[in-house]
């Protein structure tokens, strides 16, 4: 297994001391939210970041329209996030590394090993984007790579875009999580590894440093790894709880989420 870093944990600062942050805490490689950089900023990132020893993956950044909360509005009058309709294969052409998609570009994904498809199906100005059999079944019938995210897949249980829709109960959850990583297991390349608490509400209960919400992380590592699997992690967490005001506190923060997941999955 390996270790990757979120950008998302270390926004909004720079490309260039999210990749250097990453490999000094040590992490295997990064992913990179395609806010709208141009395809030189997003080359220039890649060859910065194997040039220091890290592996790199790319995260599609969805429109405003999507997920109207009010850091996207704000990122989207600042020009970070794509026009609603942009796909999946405008915003990466030319990209030979992974990219997670959001589900209702599983079209782009079939036949194209880069493209991961993505769990957040309860995310979007209408609700559910699919209902989560159907997507399991897509899965399966085109054999489509698959990022399960955590959270947003717990979400997807409850049919609600929030974890304050989540129960609490961690039998209940771990028992979701097991009947889904039966099916998808076999087709997940990537795990989104995320931490919330129902009782703070949306904002402030989801992406919380590992260790400190509800989801059942040893449970869920332990099922994973006698499964057999092997492939990348990436805490999510909000930079609120990486981000300080000396770099070095920053450092020290991130080592600490690296060796968290080691902890949990025994790495």
């Amino acid at each position: 297994m390996q270790i990757y870093l979120s950008l998302m944990s270390l926004f909004p600062r720079g490309l260039r001391f999210f990749i250097e942050s990453a490999e000094t805490a040590g992490f295997n490689g990064i992913e990179v939210f395609n806010f709208q950089f141009s395809k030189k900023k997003i080359r220039n990132s890649v060859d910065l970041a194997k040039k220091i020893g890290l592996n790199v993956h790319f995260h599609q950044a969805w429109p405003y329209e999507d997920d109207p909360t009010w850091i996207n509005w704000l990122l989207n009058k600042l020009g970070f996030l794509p026009p609603l309709g942009l796909d999946a294969k405008i915003q990466f052409e030319g990209i030979d590394e992974p990219v997670v998609v959001c589900p209702d570009e599983w079209r782009d994904a079939v036949g194209r090993k880069n493209f991961w498809t993505q769990t957040n199906l309860s995310h979007g100005p209408k609700g559910m984007k699919m209902s989560l059999s159907d997507f399991i079944d897509i899965v399966k019938r085109y054999k489509l790579s698959v990022v399960f995210d955590t959270q947003h897949y717990l979400e997807d249980c409850f049919r609600k875009n929030g974890v304050e829709f989540i129960s609490s109960d961690k039998e209940i959850l771990l028992d979701l999580l097991a009947k889904s990583w039966e099916q998808l297991g076999p087709y997940t390349k990537e795990i989104h590894l995320c931490d919330f608490n129902p009782k703070l509400g949306n904002q402030k209960g989801r992406n919380l440093f590992l260790g400190e919400g509800i989801f059942p992380l040893e449970g869920f590592a332990d099922m994973v790894k006698k499964s057999g699997w092997n492939g990348t992690i990436i805490p999510e967490v909000k930079s609120q709880h990486i981000l300080r005001l000396r770099r070095i506190d920053t450092l020290k923060s991130l080592v600490k989420l690296r060796r968290t997941v080691e902890d949990i999955f025994k790495i």
